[in-house]
């Protein structure tokens, strides 16, 4: 580690150094060996008072969050926080940065409230630093939309959907990727208000998107599949939604390996179909398949 150290020590003489070090660290993925290395720099760093402290905290709270070390991560995120709070001011973007990460891991531990609040944090920020078409503001009203949707406020959650979709209008091509997602969002919403008519037009744009943009094996693709199978499955238009999943299913077994979780979720999703139609000989075959699947996870 000494060794380390020294080459450490002679690459990061420089910013340039330092932030190329610090993006090769994560890109490698072993996320034990970059926590050694990010304490190494930050003790570096340390001893040169550098500003760049706050940057290895927010990184740290990546790496943690990765390795699903949730306690370590919201420490780290919080040391972030409190040398930014002291050196920048109020409405800067790298406030915004880590605002956002502990946002989403709120989110991601289901504790939805204080993931809103940060996400609030984060759009007050973006509303006064962005442009109204800046990508990230549509990141932040996507990201406050699906929170209203976990906690069951609909209205509010399609209300920020569109203020999404409005952004990202203005900022992509009308077949960017981008629109798909919350073309399928606003669709989820209509579904689960009951608007089956305003699902499957909201879901066919993504699909037109998606069709047009991706080769026709893409997970994604699949996605809208089975968003499309669930709402004709739910109006009792079993036919149809059967064609979706199945379409949903082979797209998934050409372009995810066997034992892949969405791969189940097909079985899962044309078992119940087949229970739905009253054909239980083939809800049994599907029943199986699916119980096969876990099995040999």
């Amino acid at each position: 580690m000494a060794c380390l150290d020294k080459l450490i020590r002679e690459e990061t003489q420089d910013v340039a150094g330092w932030y190329k070090l610090s993006k090769i660290i994560i890109i490698l993925c072993d996320f034990d060996h970059a926590k050694e290395i990010y304490f190494i720099l930050l003790n570096l760093l340390l001893e040169n008072v550098s500003s760049k402290i706050s940057h290895i905290y927010n990184e740290l709270g990546l790496i943690c969050d990765e390795m699903s070390d949730y306690a370590s991560v919201l420490s780290f995120y919080k040391k972030a926080i409190e040398i930014r709070h002291k050196s920048l001011p109020p409405n800067h973007h790298f406030l915004s940065t880590t605002y956002n990460n502990i946002g989403e891991l709120q989110m991601e531990i289901d504790n939805f409230p204080v993931a809103l609040k940060y996400f609030e944090k984060v759009l007050q920020i973006r509303l006064k630093t962005c442009s109204p078409y800046n990508s990230s503001l549509a990141i932040t009203y996507n990201n406050i939309g699906l929170i209203h949707r976990e906690m069951g406020d609909y209205s509010q959650a399609i209300s920020f959907f569109q203020k999404s979709l409005g952004t990202k209008q203005k900022t992509f091509t009308s077949y960017h990727s981008s629109l798909a997602i919350t073309y399928n969002n606003i669709g989820e919403i209509n579904q689960l208000m009951g608007e089956f008519s305003q699902a499957l037009m909201s879901y066919q744009k993504p699909l037109e998107i998606q069709e047009k943009t991706f080769s026709l094996n893409h997970s994604e693709l699949a996605t809208t599949y089975d968003n499309i199978g669930i709402t004709h499955q739910s109006i009792e238009n079993y036919s149809i939604a059967l064609s979706f999943y199945q379409k949903a299913l082979k797209t998934r077994q050409k372009s995810l390996s066997a034992s892949h979780p969405s791969v189940s979720t097909s079985y899962n999703n044309i078992e119940h179909l087949y229970q739905s139609m009253g054909d239980y000989n083939i809800t049994l075959e599907y029943y199986q398949k699916t119980q096969n699947f876990k099995r040999n996870l």
